[in-house]
């Protein structure tokens, strides 16, 4: 008997699920190399080295609060035997300082107040004029400021200074006029500052002392030496 061999062949459906098996193996093969490759770290951005600065600032200042021992002052002061004084026009409080900045968050600097008040004293029984009265107050203390909150264009910071306030005038004492001049100590605490600006920036703060309650001014800084380039 002749052998009779059976030659099977495969459908045509199986051989293109295979083709297309094979195919999306070799279009996967590269991501699949890609995700087992560790990710490459980014790049670190360069940090900008800390420059010591210099910093001028020139403030006006209301309702500046003054130790005064010796004897207190009051708007509208009269002597009710022989003197009353019309209204005090006060200056306001002017401050010139100088600061260093040692440290990111540290500066030490110097301030010098000052601020003036006048009226005119009156006879209490003609009502005719006496003079002139003035009391004047320059004050120079060393300060220290503490930042908080530094950012390029704002900076929030709390300042204390203490130093000595030299109070010269004139005054009248019943109908005779009196020069005087006494050194007391003098104080400011501003609890919060606020900053805004590069080189050139204005800034407020509220606080007690020689400078003010409410304080309000501008100032200008400059590095201590020039900036390396990035």
């Amino acid at each position: 008997m002749h052998g009779i061999t059976y030659i099977c062949k495969q459908p045509k459906p199986f051989l293109r699920m295979k083709r297309l098996l094979l195919l999306a193996m070799l279009l996967l093969s590269p991501a699949l190399v890609l995700a087992a490759e560790p990710a490459a770290a980014p790049l670190p951005k360069p940090k900008i080295p800390f420059q010591k600065q210099h910093e001028v600032r020139l403030s006006a200042g209301a309702w500046p609060t003054i130790t005064d021992i010796s004897q207190p002052y009051f708007i509208n002061n009269i002597d009710r035997t022989r003197i009353y004084e019309s209204p005090t026009y006060a200056t306001g409080a002017f401050t010139l300082s100088y600061d260093f900045r040692f440290m990111k968050w540290f500066d030490l600097g110097l301030a010098v107040s000052y601020y003036g008040e006048f009226n005119t004293a009156y006879s209490n029984i003609d009502r005719s004029k006496l003079g002139n009265q003035a009391m004047q107050f320059i004050s120079v203390m060393p300060v220290v400021r503490f930042t908080w909150l530094n950012r390029p264009l704002v900076r929030m910071y709390s300042s204390l200074g203490l130093g000595m306030l030299v109070k010269t005038g004139n005054s009248f004492s019943g109908l005779h006029q009196y020069n005087f001049r006494e050194t007391e100590w003098s104080a400011q605490f501003s609890p919060f500052g606020i900053a805004v600006g590069r080189a050139l920036f204005g800034y407020v703060e509220v606080g007690i002392g020689m400078h003010g309650t409410l304080i309000a001014g501008i100032g200008y800084r400059f590095n201590s030496q020039k900036a390396p380039k990035q």
